[in-house]
């Protein structure tokens, strides 16, 4: 399913809502090579899959799955400091979906600290879901991901799309109007 396909099948009602209410799908990917080469991207888009931002971040994590929950977590904060009310996590981590589901379950995990910290922002004002994308539809995050590894910045804001991601995003664009 396209971009906006899968926006508008989960909350059609939001196609004429305005500001920060509306729903927004944000991707988030992480990259990671080691404990100490690894980083994390985010990008926010609205119903017709338009940029509105994002952002990459480097992060220490001990393994493949922390740094994909560490991504998440950021992009949640990501959506928390924009003021946004309605949003759909999109992350090509499919293990950590049902993770994500049973959040309180996990007193003992390995990633304990971090899901918490996720329990935490799911009790705000910000409504989340978390939905499983084919790695494929997470490109941008991906690249984003990938440029914080690359980056001297401990993170960045991307009001505009980097050059880094810009095939990817171009590429989601055409998708989403087929």
């Amino acid at each position: 399913m396209f971009f906006r396909e899968r926006v508008k099948s989960q909350d059609k009602a939001t196609e004429t809502s305005t500001g920060t209410d509306q729903l927004v799908v944000i991707n988030v990917d992480a990259a990671w090579r080691s404990e100490e080469i690894a980083g994390a991207g985010a990008v926010i888009r609205d119903l017709y899959a338009t940029w509105m931002t994002g952002g990459s971040w480097k992060i220490r994590a001990r393994s493949v799955a922390e740094a994909e929950l560490l991504a998440i977590k950021g992009g949640m904060e990501l959506a928390i400091n924009e003021n946004l009310k309605k949003v759909t996590i999109e992350t090509d981590a499919q293990s950590l979906k049902g993770t994500l589901e049973s959040i309180g379950k996990h007193g003992t995990h390995e990633l304990a600290a971090i899901l918490r910290d996720i329990g935490e922002m799911l009790k705000g004002t910000c409504k989340f879901d978390f939905t499983y994308v084919k790695r494929e539809a997470n490109q941008v995050a991906h690249q984003l991901a990938k440029l914080a590894i690359e980056m001297e910045e401990e993170i960045i804001k991307h009001n505009t799309i980097p050059v880094g991601a810009r095939n990817a995003y171009e590429n989601d664009m055409v998708e989403s109007c087929i």
